[in-house]
């Protein structure tokens, strides 16, 4: 059984106690959408892959269809039944049961489950970040905006390199910045010897 850290462990408590608030608020709310009307896919439109060029996409979410994501209230009943769907997802258009919007982002939805990253501790993982020029794996993500979307973390080859003075890191074309959200786990990485030429 994976041991967890205090912090991973007091983010947990604080999730379930939001969790089980907005429960007891809103019983009836979308398990699949987590009471927010959508959802969404993030993939990479990079050819084969290669580079960052992440697309995070959205639609309204059909296992709430007709009802109000949060509440789970029915869509007016006065609608015809094509536009049932799309009851919720006009602005001007709230949840009389609760007022429900889509696309309000302040508004309550249920809170995302922190993801836990002590499994990687077990293995030679570490938070701190690499003090001398090299290889190195990274597990997590690269920017704040990743982790406020809920995007899963990743693993990324990145280059420890010294840059008038200072150690810069650099992955997939572009830099890696802690100030700009970067969090995650680090590792070296074991690079072998080019093969000898017959």
């Amino acid at each position: 059984m994976t041991p967890h850290t205090d912090k991973c462990k007091k983010a947990q408590r604080h999730y379930e106690q939001e969790l089980a608030a907005f429960e007891h608020k809103y019983p009836n709310y979308c398990r699949m959408c987590g009471g927010t009307g959508v959802v969404s896919n993030t993939e990479n439109l990079a050819p084969f892959g290669e580079g960052p060029w992440m697309y995070t996409s959205e639609e309204a979410c059909g296992a709430c269809e007709g009802h109000c994501p949060r509440c789970g209230h029915p869509a007016p009943s006065d609608d015809k039944a094509s536009e049932r769907s799309e009851s919720f997802l006009n602005r001007e258009r709230a949840c009389k049961q609760c007022g429900f919007v889509l696309g309000d982002s302040k508004q309550e939805s249920a809170p995302r489950q922190p993801e836990c990253l002590c499994w990687l501790m077990e293995t030679i993982w570490t938070s701190e970040w690499p003090t001398e020029g090299g290889w190195y794996w990274f597990h997590g993500w690269t920017a704040t905006f990743a982790r406020q979307h809920n995007r899963p973390a990743r693993t990324y080859f990145v280059e420890a390199r010294e840059i008038e003075g200072k150690i810069c890191y650099i992955t997939e074309g572009r830099f890696l910045y802690q100030t700009e959200g970067a969090y995650g786990l680090w590792q070296p990485a074991i690079i072998p010897d080019s093969p000898e030429e017959e």
